[in-house]
């Protein structure tokens, strides 16, 4: 047996949480030319960008609360095919030149995807029970979205039903989790099943 401090260590890296970052697919749901959009925290901010859009490019002008705004970042588009018709737009890594969906940005010049930085997914540190909850919330988020506009039936149906199954493993998830560090909470929900049976 290893001794105090022996075993496997993990070490949290930076994840897609850590740092601002750029959706080309919300930019494309806008269908604006331009726009500005700002991160902070404890109402402090921490960087905004003001953007401005062709058929080819997006120029970012990226300032933070140490630096001033510079000139733009460019950050290209590229486009694929889609099955049934139509066409899909991405960014272009301005490091790796890679097809990308979101670029994160690390200061007023340092723009690039989620490899480049080597950014890991916050699921990655997180137990069974927290990912099952941050499913459930992010399908609860999907439900509720999916009230505010025109839905098909069916697939307001898929929403639910994927809240009631993530709500549902979390729940599993603590009740384990509880039995397994309090294992007298057992004893006392059988014997008070009991008397409620009698």
């Amino acid at each position: 047996m290893g001794g105090y401090g022996s075993g496997r260590h993990v070490t949290r890296h930076l994840t897609t949480d850590d740092l601002p970052k750029l959706d080309v697919r919300d930019i494309a749901r806008l269908g604006d030319n331009e726009g500005s959009i700002s991160w902070s925290k404890a109402s402090a901010t921490l960087l905004s960008v003001d953007w401005e859009r062709s058929s080819t490019e997006l120029r970012l002008y990226i300032q933070s609360a140490s630096q001033s705004r510079l000139g733009p970042t460019t950050v290209e588009f590229t486009r694929t095919l889609c099955h049934f018709g139509g066409d899909r737009t991405w960014f272009v890594c301005p490091v790796c030149e890679g097809r990308c969906a979101i670029v994160y940005m690390w200061s007023t010049q340092d723009v690039a995807c989620r490899s480049c930085w080597q950014l890991s997914y916050s699921t990655q540190y997180m137990d069974e029970h927290a990912r099952a909850l941050k499913k459930y919330s992010k399908a609860k988020a999907l439900q509720e979205k999916g009230q505010q506009r025109p839905i098909w039936s069916s697939t307001r149906l898929k929403l639910k039903m994927a809240v009631v199954d993530a709500e549902t493993k979390a729940n599993r998830k603590f009740v384990a989790m509880c039995l397994k560090n309090f294992p007298h909470l057992e004893k006392d929900f059988v014997s008070q099943s009991s008397s409620v049976s009698k």
